[in-house]
């Protein structure tokens, strides 16, 4: 997904990941990435759920 300045959310958030990275402690760090994986899976879902339906809409008002 690309923000309006064309930047990508998977960029932003791994951005922040690596950069908490050197903080965590090594147990921590193989849980962080799954979580941030997650992460970027369940945004990318939101985002095309709002797409959908904001396209549905723009539908339904050109009826």
């Amino acid at each position: 997904m690309i923000l309006n300045d064309g930047t990508k959310y998977e960029d932003i958030l791994t951005l922040v990941f690596y950069s908490l990275k050197p903080f965590m402690p090594d147990q921590y760090t193989k849980e962080a990435n799954i979580s941030l994986q997650t992460l970027i899976f369940f945004l990318k879902k939101i985002i095309v759920h709002t797409k959908m339906k904001q396209w549905l809409h723009s539908i339904s008002i050109q009826k």
